[in-house]
């Protein structure tokens, strides 16, 4: 996953103020959009021209990329939680060592027999990856509708566009 550092572009831009590491220029935009795209042809899950559909911003969180809003908020969302899961994963193979690790350790590691729970971790391979983004893509709807549904009755959430809204939003806390 690429990882896309703000301060690089301050820096090659002379940018000595306003480096608040949000993107507010179409420069930094431009920048960023840069991100999305390698050299590494993959097969297109994301239905656009962006070859990753998340790129890290150092310090600062990710944005993520999708052919409608609702892919993007959906994608958005279960990247949250899923980098919460690999981090507690990860977490727990660092203060427990994997089966593999602690036997070559003792001076072994080959045939090692797996301890339930404590597998090395395994990824998704590529073909994995778009497959399932493909399965996902089909039922963005259902989460989107209650996703919908608790912005519009969260008053900290304002719709500027909406002439039908009738309550302001909370103030910032």
């Amino acid at each position: 996953m690429p990882v896309y550092n703000i301060s690089t572009f301050y820096a090659n831009n002379n940018i000595t103020t306003d480096q608040d590491l949000l993107i507010r220029t179409l420069a930094l935009g431009a920048d960023l959009a840069t991100s999305f795209s390698s050299s590494n042809a993959i097969p297109n899950a994301t239905q656009t021209d962006a070859s990753h559909a998340v790129v890290l911003m150092q310090n600062h969180g990710f944005t993520t990329v999708a052919s409608s809003i609702e892919l993007a908020v959906m994608q958005a969302i279960y990247t949250q939680i899923n980098a919460g899961v690999q981090t507690t994963a990860l977490t727990i193979r660092s203060a427990y060592g994997s089966p593999a690790a602690r036997a070559r350790a003792r001076g072994g590691g080959h045939g090692v027999a797996e301890e339930p729970g404590l597998a090395d971790l395994a990824y998704l391979t590529t073909q994995q990856t778009v497959q399932s983004w493909m399965t996902m893509t089909g039922t963005a709807d259902r989460p989107w509708g209650l996703w919908k549904h608790e912005v519009e009755a969260s008053s900290l959430y304002q719709n500027l566009l909406d002439a039908n809204q009738t309550k302001a939003a909370s103030p910032v806390l």
